[in-house]
């Protein structure tokens, strides 16, 4: 087979050898599913079953309307003041008018400082 692809293809032995590690990677990738499938055991005639995912469906939507709730009352929203500016003019307490935190803004008020423009 070597000879066959180096004939028509001209792989050296290093490019062929890794062309057979590249195809034992990808069969292996196959059939991983159908081994873990033969060994996989499923519980057949379980009559708990539907009231156990239909539990499990309602704990988590429960958990998720949770979450979003919790992240929605926590974030503090800031009032933000809209105003026509220069940003090199601007100073930190504007830039925290426009939104952006103390640090943010002293960094930028520190960028103007020592660059000059922006």
């Amino acid at each position: 087979m070597r000879i066959w692809l180096n004939k028509h293809f001209g792989f050296s032995k290093g490019e062929f050898n890794g062309l057979l590690n590249l195809i034992f990677i990808i069969v292996l990738l196959k059939v991983t599913p159908v081994i873990y499938n033969h060994f996989l055991v499923i519980e057949k005639d379980d009559p708990n079953l539907l009231a156990r995912i239909q539990k499990i469906a309602i704990t988590d939507q429960e958990n998720f309307y949770d979450t979003r709730d919790r992240i929605e009352n926590t974030t503090s929203k800031k009032a933000i003041e809209l105003f026509n500016f220069d940003p090199n003019k601007l100073d930190a307490t504007g830039w925290q008018k426009l939104g952006l935190s103390a640090k943010q803004a002293q960094s930028i008020v520190n960028y103007t400082n020592k660059v000059g423009k922006f």
